[in-house]
């Protein structure tokens, strides 16, 4: 089983302009869009927007990013993936979520 260490864990978010995106440690991003970790489960959850006024509680694997399709749908502060920064597959994995979050 992997441990995280939460010191290790950052979080890739749309930013205030959401045409861009932001890392940020764990402990400041908790309290975001009912942002749930369990570094012993390697899971992370949080709300989606799915539509104009509907949301949906989606949960990921750590390093699994969840992506708007809809440039509409992206919200600032909204978090796009969790993952261990001393990992290079992680950090990997990052890049190209963060290329893809900021696609239209």
């Amino acid at each position: 089983m992997i441990s995280y260490k939460p010191e290790n864990m950052v979080v890739l978010r749309y930013a205030r302009n959401t045409e861009y995106v932001e890392v940020v440690p764990l402990e400041s991003a908790l309290g975001i869009k009912r942002l749930k970790v369990d570094l012993e489960k390697g899971t992370w959850s949080c709300d989606v927007a799915t539509g104009e006024d509907t949301q949906e509680h989606v949960s990921r694997a750590i390093a699994q990013p969840i992506i708007p399709h809809r440039v509409g749908l992206r919200q600032s502060g909204a978090p796009i993936g969790v993952y261990d920064r001393m990992d290079n597959d992680h950090m990997n994995h990052m890049a190209s979520a963060c290329i893809n979050a900021i696609r239209p």
